[in-house]
């Protein structure tokens, strides 16, 4: 499977003159730098977990590689096992979404030569937001063989992410960003930066996603 997940990232999430205090800069005119500095940390935090910090609108699209054409696939989707492809994984008819979900706001399948089809919630497919990452199965209504066999891409739109807001963000993350945005600014006129140290790493790694955060 080759999938595609796109979400918004929210802009900094730490109150600057917090962040200041917490780099022990007193001088006002590095407000703008630190905010930088900070806005690149907060990013690469949310590309290593996998998640987005704050709810938000994320679309996942799942098209077929060309492993997937065979009859192999298809058995192996409608098997007990366990399958790993993209963003997310696949457990007998159930299909785990990359991230967390508060709500799912559509789902569509495209065949080949054919227009996007529109599966009902209830009807097509049966959504499951209490899991984490949460999950969706396709109903044995739904003609699995033309969809698994025949189609070309699912695009899975939902609302996603760790918190409702920024208030409600873990502790650990925003002490990541901060930690991080310290690093970089007192190593800023050195030739290279570390951005992270095994302290950082001890916090990021508690919310890393398995099939979507990245480690370097």
């Amino acid at each position: 499977m080759i999938s595609n997940l796109k979400g918004t990232k929210p802009p900094l999430v730490i109150d600057v003159d917090d962040l200041m205090d917490y780099c022990a800069v007193l001088d006002p005119s590095q407000a703008t730098l630190i905010q930088a500095l900070a806005q690149t940390a907060q990013d690469y935090v949310q590309d290593r977990i996998g998640d987005f910090l704050v709810y938000t609108p994320i679309t996942w699209v799942i098209a077929k590689g060309e492993m997937a054409q065979d009859d192999y696939f298809f058995r192996s989707f409608l098997s007990s096992g366990t399958g790993v492809f993209g963003f997310g994984t696949n457990q007998g008819q159930w299909i785990n979404l990359p991230t967390g979900a508060q709500s799912i706001t559509g789902v569509t399948a495209a065949m080949w030569g054919a227009d996007d089809v529109t599966l009902t919630e209830g009807v097509d497919f049966f959504a499951d937001i209490t899991t984490d990452p949460a999950r969706i199965q396709m109903s044995f209504n739904y003609n699995l063989n033309d969809l698994y066999r025949t189609h070309s891409h699912m695009v899975i739109s939902y609302i996603g992410g760790i918190a409702p807001d920024t208030s409600s963000i873990p502790t650990t993350l925003t002490l990541a960003i901060k930690e991080m945005t310290k690093r970089m600014y007192k190593n800023r006129g050195a030739d290279e930066i570390g951005l992270t140290n095994s302290f950082i790493d001890s916090l990021l790694d508690l919310h890393q996603r398995f099939s979507f955060g990245v480690r370097p």
